[in-house]
């Protein structure tokens, strides 16, 4: 697999790391990593991206390479993947004028998954992005928001 990239993105630091792996950001930050845990767990999540040592993921990671293309623009990567038998596939970010553009019930629902996946309790969920919602209002302050990560927290730890 090779994915091509612009320079800016490809020459980033981390995004060309290929292993050992032993942080968090190391594999959040390296692309053969993330493309790696995609193609072998056909999703990419918290608990995957603290699989380290993970034998089949770092089988692919072996067979990426990021190449830095001054000719593909920014956050629109390319991927070429070459199959066994020959087969040659290509895939290419299309760009989607709204593909940025987080509404507040997509917020919601990331949420929502990334505190189940990180154990944190439904309700400890709720009140988060209950006092968020909140922000805005003339009464509420960061102290709120603070408060309300601080139980997270010690319920979680």
């Amino acid at each position: 697999m090779r994915i091509r990239m612009n320079p800016f993105e490809a020459n980033f630091i981390g995004v060309r790391y290929a292993g050992p792996y032993r942080t968090f950001a190391q594999t959040f930050m390296s692309a053969p990593f993330c493309a790696a845990l995609a193609w072998a767990r056909r999703a990419v999540t918290h608990e995957g991206m603290h699989a380290f040592d993970d034998a089949a993921i770092g089988a692919h990671v072996a067979r990426i390479e990021v190449i830095a293309d001054a000719d593909v623009p920014r956050y629109e990567p390319r991927i070429d993947i070459q199959c066994a038998g020959g087969v040659a596939e290509t895939w290419d970010e299309t760009p989607d004028p709204d593909g940025y553009a987080l509404t507040w019930d997509a917020a919601v629902d990331m949420a929502g998954a990334l505190g189940r996946e990180a154990g944190i309790a439904e309700n400890a969920i709720a009140a988060l992005v209950n006092v968020v919602d909140r922000l805005n209002d003339a009464d509420s302050t960061v102290d709120s928001l603070i408060d309300t990560l601080r139980a997270m927290i010690s319920n979680t730890a």
